[in-house]
């Protein structure tokens, strides 16, 4: 029931407010390192290529992985006193997902991922869990 909820509240929140001169890449490195790093920094170019490979996994635009992913940071920092990089989060499912990600969506991805963490998994053993159910829901 919890996902559920999370995965509503991802979908209608958009906190995550376009600065139209900045790419999404940029802004979220700039949430996650609490400073302009610049637009062409080698941190900036991880963002971008993460997002590059979620948006084609997803069929999402950048802004909304940024707002999910954002949001999901928000969430574990405010709710659970867990503090994980935005770019730690995208890379992890990233890693875990593929092109064959049929209808599941990047917020339930994002859900199972905040249940994992306020079970008190590491960042590492929640992906591992998510990379475990997934594994499971393609045979």
């Amino acid at each position: 029931m919890r996902i559920l909820i999370f995965t509503a509240i991802l979908l209608v929140n958009s906190s995550f407010a376009q600065n139209k001169n900045e790419s999404v890449a940029t802004q979220l490195s700039v949430i996650d390192n609490g400073a302009y790093v610049g637009s062409k920094s080698q941190i900036v170019s991880k963002y971008k290529i993460v997002l590059s490979s979620l948006t084609k996994k997803f069929k999402l635009k950048e802004i909304e992985i940024g707002d999910q992913s954002a949001y999901t940071k928000q969430t574990l920092s405010e709710e659970y006193g867990i503090e994980e990089a935005i770019l730690n989060i995208m890379e992890g499912l990233d890693e875990i997902s593929d092109n064959k990600m049929g209808k599941t969506k990047y917020s339930e991805c994002l859900g199972y991922y905040v249940l994992a963490r306020s079970k008190g998994y590491t960042h590492g053993q929640a992906i591992y869990s998510l990379r475990t159910i997934f594994h499971a829901l393609k045979k």
